[in-house]
């Protein structure tokens, strides 16, 4: 009996495990304050005249849409190949590195 009950605790397990997601984890950081928006590239080029390029602003909650159209304005304003985004979460919302 226990064994038969173990085996339905496991196969529910690895059921459960072989379901892909169907939301990356920034779909878990919508909505969340995001509390400081950083710009990293070569450390020789300004990139301040690009900031007004990126849709998500400090101090609004975060929006997947906003981070992708972020991404996409500054691979083609700034001339970048690949824009990585990180999302760190701090105690008072989320900080966000685009390079």
């Amino acid at each position: 009996m226990r064994v038969s009950i173990l085996l339905v605790l496991l196969s529910s397990s690895i059921d459960g495990m072989a379901q892909p997601s169907l939301t990356g984890p920034q779909a878990s950081y919508d909505g969340q304050t995001v509390t400081a928006v950083d710009l990293i590239a070569n450390p020789h080029r300004n990139l301040e005249p690009l900031r007004s390029s990126v849709a998500q602003k400090a101090g609004q909650p975060y929006s997947q849409a906003d981070v992708q159209a972020s991404i996409a304005a500054l691979e083609q304003a700034g001339g970048f190949e690949k824009v990585t985004v990180d999302v760190i979460p701090d105690i008072s919302g989320l900080r966000l590195t685009l390079f």
